[in-house]
């Protein structure tokens, strides 16, 4: 596995470039994302990519479907880039002012299912304000299979994916791997950052057998997983971004400038 914010690897017929972090402006589209296989020659066929970055968007992207739980509410807004967050298109997320309230943002919630073909998820996020007794809400992103559930409360069957969950972790992004309720975590030492000073970039990897998967942000790796992968028959999840609320009326939100899947199949048959 390959991670450089800097120069690119050289690509030679059918390599694998299993997890590339590009920074800003080197590739298209112009922004840093994860490329997990660079499969070349017979195996060229055997990729899929899908990505939104939100830019100009009015509607949900096809493919994407939005769901409230109570109060929760999701925006599509077009601010002009500043020099702390870099985008040209947000979607937000937020809980609204319900104690309970939240929204989830997920794509074909029962479309990918692990252990056949090398994959990667990315987003690039930033939250409202952190977390606090006061205001106590949870966040999850990556792969999941539930709904307005928090992560902990062993509700939410399979996936993959960061969550923040000050109840339960601190104020700090942490790794999960969860099959059939059992979950396998890795606590990173690394906060949620606020919009006003700028966004970070979850990137999550899972090899080809399911056996292992890699958590990155911003290009560093914080947790690598060797256990509770969910990979056997009906474990089937989706990508998704999810706010939910716990304690207090005041509205919290979660701001996604794009997210990305890729799949590649490799040379397992179809």
């Amino acid at each position: 596995m390959t991670l450089s914010g800097q120069a690119r690897p050289t690509r030679q017929p059918d390599e694998v470039i299993l997890m590339e972090v590009l920074a800003p402006g080197q590739d298209q589209p112009p922004y840093a994302y994860v490329q997990i296989a660079n499969r070349r020659g017979r195996y060229a066929d055997r990729q899929s990519r899908w990505s939104d970055d939100f830019d100009g968007d009015t509607n949900l992207p096809a493919g994407l479907t939005a769901v409230a739980n109570l109060t929760g509410t999701f925006a599509l807004n077009n601010p002009a880039p500043t020099s702390v967050d870099r985008s040209v298109g947000l979607l937000t997320l937020s809980t609204g002012i319900n104690v309970a309230g939240g929204e989830i943002v997920q794509r074909n919630v029962a479309g990918v299912q692990m252990g056949f073909c090398e994959l990667a998820f990315e987003a690039r996020v930033a939250v409202s304000a952190l977390s606090t007794v006061g205001d106590e809400y949870s966040v999850a992103v990556g792969w999941w299979d539930a709904g307005f559930v928090r992560d902990t409360g062993g509700v939410n069957v399979d996936g993959v994916y960061f969550r923040y969950d000050r109840l339960a972790d601190g104020n700090v992004w942490t790794a999960v791997c969860s099959n059939q309720s059992n979950r396998q975590i890795g606590v990173s030492a690394v906060a949620p950052v606020l919009l006003s000073a700028a966004m970070q970039t979850l990137s999550i990897w899972v090899d080809q057998t399911g056996g292992v998967a890699t958590f990155a942000i911003d290009g560093a790796i914080v947790a690598i997983i060797p256990a509770q992968v969910p990979t056997g028959a009906g474990r089937q999840t989706g990508i998704c971004c999810k706010i939910l609320k716990s304690a207090g009326i005041n509205s919290r939100s979660l701001h996604v400038d794009y997210m990305l899947q890729e799949v590649n199949l490799g040379s397992t048959d179809r």
